[in-house]
């Protein structure tokens, strides 16, 4: 089974985070972690994209 993109549209309620340096994923995801714990007392699923590689997570089937 082949993965689909993921678009924005699929998202509930996307929270965008930008940053001005590149990170590394370990990087990447502390930032988003932090954010998610701002927003939720227990997140349990965060989705990313690389802007510049179209890279993500996760891959929706």
């Amino acid at each position: 089974m082949q993965c689909k993109t993921l678009t924005r549209d699929m998202l509930k309620n996307p929270v965008d985070i930008h940053v001005s340096k590149s990170l590394n994923l370990l990087e990447a995801m502390e930032i988003a972690n932090t954010k998610a714990l701002q927003l939720l007392e227990s997140p349990m699923m965060l989705a990313w994209l690389n802007g510049k590689t179209g890279e993500f997570s996760p891959k929706v089937e």
